[in-house]
């Protein structure tokens, strides 16, 4: 039995990001960790090939042109997540809505208007982790096993495909 790489290549890469959205809405909304806005963002990858594959199978005369996409978007969230990873470990911020800057406001509306647009979930504050590890390092581990998969099975030109 032989499997054909695009097939390979789109089954897998649809299969993890199930996985990936699955995992962040488990803990989402059965261990009660609300997100922050970067951990939004992270998502949009995985619910973007969650919908492109689909239609990777519909448009047979572009296919391996639009195979280059999946890696891509792989490293897209690799980016994303090593961006937030940046924003916990205090490398960087993103925007004071989204991070405990203790920000100076010159009189109570101000303040006001600032509590109304900040998210519960700080992107700078790790309300989550597993052997020192936070939601975003595991995701940066994920998204850069998961492009260094597809790459592999992309330009490999012995994957399971015999002619």
């Amino acid at each position: 039995m032989t499997i054909r790489r695009d097939t390979l290549l789109c089954g897998y890469s649809f299969f993890v990001s199930i996985i990936a959205i699955t995992f962040a809405f488990y803990y989402q909304y059965i261990e009660n960790y609300p997100p922050c806005e970067f951990c939004i963002y992270q998502r949009i990858p995985y619910f973007f090939l969650i919908f492109f594959i689909p239609l990777l199978f519909l448009a047979n005369k572009y296919k391996t042109t639009f195979l280059y996409i999946i890696p891509t978007v792989f490293l897209f969230s690799l980016v994303i997540a090593s961006v937030h990873v940046g924003i916990e470990k205090s490398f960087f911020e993103f925007s004071s809505s989204c991070s405990s800057t203790g920000e100076q406001f010159s009189d109570i509306e101000s303040l006001r208007n600032f509590l109304d647009e900040a998210p519960i979930t700080k992107c700078n504050e790790v309300i989550w982790s597993y052997l020192g590890f936070s939601m975003a390092q595991y995701n940066s581990l994920f998204s850069l096993m998961n492009f260094a998969i597809t790459m592999f099975i992309l330009f490999n030109k012995k994957t399971m495909e015999k002619k």
